[in-house]
């Protein structure tokens, strides 16, 4: 294994393509890259979910509460129903 790019599970044509893109890399390409991670970065910081310790708890909390809504409400909508079949069925 004297080739560095080459990996034995995958197909010549894609281990020859990543070569040529390797290779092909120009430093205007290497900015062009530069500045898409830093504007994701920028948006990372920016983001709410990722920012302080306190929001992130807030908004684990209230992801929780939603869960907890939503999972009390198919339970009580089922039982709703059985109990109106149960109901129906006496009466």
């Amino acid at each position: 294994m004297s080739d560095p790019y080459q990996n034995p599970y995958e197909s010549p044509q894609i281990g020859e393509a990543r070569r040529s893109l390797i290779s092909a890399e120009s430093p205007t390409s290497i900015a062009q890259l530069e500045a898409r991670i830093e504007n994701l970065e920028r948006q990372l910081a920016e983001n709410w979910f990722l920012g302080s310790w306190l929001k992130r708890a807030f908004a684990v909390l209230g992801y929780f509460i939603v869960a907890y809504l939503m999972i009390a409400l198919g339970f009580y909508g089922i039982f709703t129903l059985v109990g109106l079949v149960l109901i129906a069925m006496k009466g």
